[in-house]
Order: structure tokens, then sequence, then C-alpha cells
């Protein structure tokens, strides 16, 4: 079974790939079949987002046969991209797995990065709100093509046995080796096997650890940030 995981950057995809790594029955690379190196285009992504463009599909036939070699050693393999405009152009039949994190904490994630290309390019709250309302709403008018399942990031991290026990039944595989290495990954704090530092603790619980960091958001986030934000039930 194909398998693509995507969302917005900052979202979480990388600690879900890591976890889903460590499954016997999963192999996802991450960014190796489909990605196609656009980066100086990125700026221009959300004002058109054909610009991102994936790998014609026998160079990600090429690419998986190389890299993974029989892929019958899996129930699961595939591909994470943080960019949905390129589902249409993979391989398939495939299922993807969809993440969704509050707008709040993904502007500000990518407001704290030392090294982000949007910092370089001197983006701003209210643009970095409309670049996620607009890949958000993407994939809402969109996801009814696939056979997909919608992950919030907050329920990966308050009720991880409920959303990895979808996970393994949307796949089809079993459900202990991710619940253990979820757990695993809350004890180390994110810092496992090369993940992100995404699991920070702020009190009980690091979502919303980065909210702090946009003071008077309400003001500065782009309308439509602020309608998916209803939409979703974040606010």
């Amino acid at each position: 079974m194909r398998l693509l995981i995507t969302c917005k950057s900052r979202s979480g995809s990388t600690l879900f790939q890591g976890i889903l790594n460590h499954h016997p029955d999963c192999k996802i690379e991450m960014e190796k079949f489909i990605y196609r190196a656009d980066r100086e285009m990125e700026g221009n992504i959300m004002k058109k987002p054909s610009l991102m463009r994936a790998l014609p599909l026998e160079k990600q036939l090429e690419a998986e046969r190389r890299i993974l070699g029989n892929t019958n050693n899996y129930k699961v393999f595939g591909d994470k991209k943080n960019c949905t405009f390129i589902l249409n152009k993979i391989v398939k039949p495939f299922k993807v797995i969809y993440l969704i994190r509050d707008g709040r904490d993904v502007v500000s994630s990518e407001k704290r990065r030392s090294s982000s290309r949007w910092a370089i390019a001197g983006k701003s709250v209210k643009n970095l709100s409309k670049d996620w309302a607009f890949e958000v709403n993407y994939w809402l008018e969109n996801r009814h093509k696939y056979d997909q399942l919608t992950i919030k990031f907050e329920d990966l991290i308050h009720e991880p046995e409920k959303t990895w026990s979808y996970v393994a039944g949307f796949l089809g595989i079993s459900y202990e080796p991710l619940i253990k290495e979820h757990h695993a990954v809350i004890t180390a704090k994110g810092n496992r096997n090369g993940y992100h530092k995404s699991v920070k603790q702020s009190g009980d619980s690091h979502v919303g650890y980065y909210k702090q960091w946009v003071p008077g958001w309400k003001e500065e986030f782009h309308p439509s940030a602020i309608e998916i934000l209803h939409r979703m039930e974040y606010i």
C-alpha cells in the first residue's frame, strides 16, 4: 500500500513519520519519491500552486525501487511531503494522511525558526497565516478525491491511543508498535532518532507552547486564517 503523509510545514509530520517508521510493517521516506527541488519558487507557491511540481511518475517509481527495493517487504510504504498541491501527480493508487495543526502554532513556529526561509523573506504574521489558511483550505476542498485520513496534531498529543488506533485501522497494521513508540518519543521530549524536537513541555502539555509568541494574534492574522480556525474548531 502506498501512503503519502502531507500537511502544511511545521504541523508535526516529521514526528508522525518517525513513529510510523518504527512499525515493522512500514517504511516511509522523507521527500525521496515525489519531491522536486523547486525551493527557489516556494515564496510564490501560494500565488501559483502549480509551481510545486512532483517528479514525473516514471521517476517516482525509479526512486521508489532504488530506495526500497522490493516493496513487498512492507505492508505500507511511501513518502512524506509538506505540500498538498502535488497530490494529483503522484503514483496511484495511494492513501493519504493529512495533518492539521492550529495555525497560530504553525505561524509562530515558523517565526521562531532562525533559519526559516520565511524569516529571510521577511514574511509577516499576516502573510504566514494567509499561507497556512490557503493550504489547509485547499486540502479541505479536495480531500474527497482521495482515500484519506485527516488528523489534528493536537489530538495526536492529547489522545494518542485513540488517534493511533484510527491510523492503525486506516492502514491495516497493528496498533501496539505505534503507541509504544509514541510514548517513547514523549518521554524523550522529541529528541529521538532524528525527530524534530517538537514534543516540548509547557506545563502539562506542549500543545499551544508557541502561542505566547504571537501576541495580539487576532489583530495580526489574516481573515481567511481566522475563518479556518473557526471551521476547524480551534477557536
